[in-house]
């Protein structure tokens, strides 16, 4: 919104095209500290433990869209 506020006459704009610079800007005080952690977890990781399954996982590659989608 504070983006927007600052540029009433860009109009409607796709994710894409705010500056993500400026947005940035004003929400990392309020996020606090920032990690990354690398980690050995993937989309097939305990997945029959929380979905029941309606298709076939791809188990050749973890990382096909048709495991991350659902």
């Amino acid at each position: 919104m504070v983006y927007a506020i600052e540029n009433p006459g860009l109009g409607f704009l796709e994710v894409e095209d705010v500056n993500h610079v400026r947005v940035m800007e004003v929400m990392t005080p309020f996020l606090g500290t920032l990690k990354g952690s690398y980690t050995d977890w993937n989309p097939l990781t305990d997945r029959a433990k929380y979905f029941v399954e309606d298709i076939i996982a791809d188990t050749t590659d973890p990382w096909q869209f048709c495991n991350v989608r659902y």
